[in-house]
């Protein structure tokens, strides 16, 4: 699976690596590291898992840059849920502006 090299969440972009060891601790698959602005994902997880696990960092990402910096896992695990499955399931290219474009427009 290709993931993005950096993904921007609010005014921060956070770099996204594949890294492996992660899961020697078989609870961690990801995890995110705010002060450097880095995801890290387990190398070894298969495409499925690895996108559920990259919405589930987002979520912790879209938390923090909210202003809520001591969220919970849980709320992370719920908004990472409806995250992954909202954008498997959407295109959102209509958001992207476009000169002339509708959106541009409106």
């Amino acid at each position: 699976m290709n993931l993005p090299k950096t993904i921007r969440v609010g005014a921060i972009d956070y770099s996204v690596e594949k890294i492996g060891g992660l899961s020697a601790n078989e609870s961690m698959w990801g995890r995110i590291l705010y002060g450097s602005t880095v995801i890290e994902l387990e190398g070894a997880l298969n495409d499925t898992k690895l996108r559920d696990v990259f919405a589930h960092e987002l979520a912790h990402a879209l938390l923090f840059e909210a202003g809520y910096e001591d969220h919970e896992e849980e709320q992370a695990n719920r908004v990472g849920k409806v995250l992954a499955m909202m954008l498997r399931d959407n295109d959102f290219s209509f958001m992207r502006d476009k000169e002339g474009g509708e959106w541009a427009k409106n």
